[in-house]
């Protein structure tokens, strides 16, 4: 399969992750902590098309939530 995803070699890339309902709470025990805890803090419930910024510690970008509903949707990306 072709990458279809492009590194700005200038910058540092942004994970996004695509989460089922189930999947998020994978994903929070993973993620114990300060991003556990803003998840929480936005009522993130990885609904379809639900997008959430996860901070960085300089107030950047650390990372996408994107949700997906019960099933995974790769044309849930389009709500980006």
């Amino acid at each position: 399969m072709e990458n279809l995803f492009v590194v700005d070699k200038g910058r540092p890339a942004c994970p996004i992750y695509l989460l089922t309902k189930q999947g998020l709470k994978d994903w929070l025990e993973e993620h114990a902590g300060k991003q556990a805890a803003w998840v929480e803090t936005n009522h993130f419930k990885a609904s379809r098309g639900e997008i959430l910024l996860l901070p960085d510690k300089s107030g950047g970008i650390e990372a996408v939530l994107l949700g997906q509903g019960a099933q995974v949707d790769i044309f849930t990306l389009g709500a980006l």
